[in-house]
C-alpha cells in the first residue's frame, strides 16, 4: 500500500509541477498565509521574513490584506455621529438652547452636544486602534 501511495504521490507531483510551469507568472508564484502575527503585519515586515527564509531574490513582493468589515462600520458612525454633533451645534446657534437627546425610549435626556462630542472621542479611538 505505501509503495502505491508513494508512486501516486510522484506522478502527482510530476503533473502538479508541470502545470505550475504553464501558469502565469503572478499566480503559479503566489501564495496566501494566513493568522499572520501582528508584529508582522506589514508588507515591509512580512517581505523581510520571507526573504530571510528564501535567500536569493525569489521573494518579489509580499502585501498584507486585512478584513476592514469593522472598521467600516465604526467611520460610518464616526461620520453618523460627528453630523449628529453638528447638527446639535447649529440648532443650539439658531435657538440658543442646548439641545437634548434621548438615547432609549423611556431614558433620561442628556446634553446632544455632549453626547455625540463624547461619541465622536470614542470612536476615533477606535477607529484607530481597528
Amino acid at each position: 500500500v505505501k509503495r502505491k501511495v508513494f508512486e501516486a504521490q510522484k506522478l502527482f507531483m510530476h503533473l502538479r509541477f508541470e502545470w505550475l510551469r504553464t501558469m502565469d507568472s503572478p499566480r503559479a508564484n503566489t501564495i496566501m498565509v494566513e493568522c499572520i502575527p501582528y508584529t508582522y503585519r506589514s508588507d515591509k515586515v512580512l517581505k523581510d521574513y520571507f526573504e530571510d527564509m528564501f535567500p536569493g531574490d525569489q521573494v518579489q513582493e509580499a502585501s498584507c490584506i486585512k478584513d476592514t468589515t469593522v472598521l467600516h462600520e465604526l467611520v460610518e458612525e464616526l461620520h453618523d455621529a460627528r453630523l449628529q454633533k453638528q447638527v446639535a451645534e447649529k440648532q443650539l446657534e439658531t435657538t440658543s438652547e442646548r439641545p437634548q437627546v434621548s438615547l432609549s425610549w423611556c431614558g433620561k435626556r442628556e446634553d446632544a452636544i455632549n453626547h455625540y462630542t463624547q461619541r465622536v472621542q470614542y470612536l476615533e479611538k477606535e477607529v484607530q486602534n481597528e
